[in-house]
C-alpha cells in the first residue's frame, strides 16, 4: 500500500529545521513531520504500528479501538532496568506478525531499532489537569522521539501527528 521506506521522498524543511509539532498543545494546529498519512484510518490498517507520546493523550485509548492485532503497552516494562527496556519492548513486538506497541516507551523503544510500518505520534493532552511531571516527561518523551527522527532521517517510517478531531472521528 505505502512505498517502502528507502523509495520515500525525504521531507522538505528549510536546513537545519528539524521535524516538530506543538508539545502540550490543545489546539489543533496543523502538525509536521516526515511524512503525513492521508488519514488515520489508513495508518490504523498497517500490521505493526506504533502510538507514542507524552502522558494523558490517548496512547491506551486509541489502541485499545484495536482488536486485530497483539497490543503491547510499555508501561508494562516498567518492572525492569530502564537501560534494558527498550530492547524488551522490541523483543515482545519480535513476536508477532501484528501489533501495536503503545505507551511512553515508544520513542526509546524506536531509537534502539524498533522496526514498524507507521508511527502515530499523539502531543494534545486528553485532559486539563496535567500535572508537571507529566508535562514534563511529554516533553522529553518528544525530544528522544525527534532524536530518532533526525537520526534515521528519510528512512523513518510514515510518521501521523493526528489531531483532536481525527482522534474523536
Amino acid at each position: 500500500m505505502f512505498p517502502p521506506p528507502s523509495e520515500r521522498a525525504a521531507p522538505h524543511l528549510p536546513d537545519g529545521q528539524a521535524p516538530r509539532g506543538p508539545i502540550d498543545s490543545t489546539s489543533p494546529v496543523e502538525p509536521v513531520g516526515p511524512t503525513r498519512l492521508l488519514t488515520l484510518a489508513e495508518a490504523l490498517q498497517l500490521p505493526r504500528l506504533a502510538i507514542g507520546g507524552g502522558p494523558k493523550v490517548g496512547k491506551e485509548t486509541l489502541a485499545r479501538r484495536l482488536t486485530d492485532r497483539h497490543l503491547i503497552h510499555t508501561d508494562g516494562f516498567r518492572d525492569l532496568h530502564w537501560e534494558v527496556q527498550p530492547q524488551a519492548i522490541i523483543e515482545a513486538c519480535q513476536e508477532h506478525e501484528r501489533f501495536c506497541v503503545f505507551g511512553v516507551q515508544v520513542g526509546r523503544a524506536l531509537r534502539k531499532g524498533l522496526t514498524v510500518d507507521v508511527i502515530i505520534w499523539l502531543q494534545w493532552a486528553q485532559v486539563d489537569d496535567r500535572t508537571e511531571r507529566q508535562r514534563s516527561m511529554a516533553k522529553g518523551c518528544r525530544t528522544i522521539f525527534d532524536d530518532y527522527l533526525t537520526k534515521v532521517g528519510p528512512a523513518a517510517p510514515p510518521v501521523l501527528y493526528p489531531t483532536l478531531e481525527d482522534l474523536r472521528a
